[in-house]
């Protein structure tokens, strides 16, 4: 019905948005073919007038289709090409935490950081609270992964403290129950479990009852 709807139109520009719809439609069943097939019609159209903005859109549309297929080298490609079109921080962001998930998943950790970095200075910049605070989030993350741990410290006690500053309780429940798993991995285990309790108890306060139990079921994975 949706093909027949393109077909149905000569406006360019609503070509462009169906072929997206369409596409998304396809990675949604996991037809990665399809999907890719379909956003780059979209790019043909954005081509006819000339529409950057739904160009780079598209190529990370195309980048989250292979990186959900596991094709993580064509993802790159793509968000790489986005990242060229990108005209604003809030836009190269975008690509940079895109391209740093990938690295991530390729356990290019080195990479990872670099562009997770990059990121998180361009959503400060540009960025809401909510964007900076999740940047930082995946920042630390990467740092952990990379068992970077005085590094991923630095990172989740810096966010805990920007998040109290600004008042944003979840963001500081979070931070530190990030921080928590930081200080058991490294050793300090009655410094975690401390930790892990105010998080929880501050996520309980907050309401924030999916991250109380994220927060509780690490608990007793780690046993502590």
């Amino acid at each position: 019905a949706m093909e027949l709807a393109v077909n149905s139109t000569e406006d360019v520009f609503a070509k462009t948005v169906s072929y997206i719809l369409i596409g998304n439609l396809h990675k949604k069943n996991n037809k990665t073919e399809e999907a890719v097939a379909s956003y780059t019609k979209s790019i043909e159209m954005c081509q006819k007038n000339d529409n950057k903005t739904y160009t780079r859109m598209n190529y990370n549309f195309i980048g989250d289709t292979f990186f959900q297929a596991k094709d993580l080298n064509a993802a790159l490609d793509n968000y790489l090409t986005s990242v060229r079109l990108s005209h604003n921080d809030n836009e190269r962001a975008e690509s940079f935490e895109r391209l740093a998930k990938t690295y991530n998943a390729l356990g290019n950790h080195d990479k990872a950081i670099e562009f997770q970095l990059k990121a998180t200075v361009m959503q400060k910049q540009a960025g809401s609270l909510t964007a900076y605070a999740d940047s930082t989030l995946l920042l630390g993350q990467y740092f952990f992964d990379a068992k970077e741990y005085a590094h991923a410290e630095r990172n989740y006690k810096k966010l805990a403290k920007f998040a109290n500053d600004k008042g944003g309780a979840y963001y500081e429940a979070k931070a530190n129950y990030r921080l928590a798993e930081v200080m058991f991995a490294n050793g300090d285990k009655e410094g975690a479990k401390a930790l892990f309790i105010d998080a929880s108890n501050l996520a309980k306060k907050v309401g924030a009852k999916q991250l109380a139990l994220e927060i509780e079921t690490t608990q007793k994975k780690l046993n502590i």
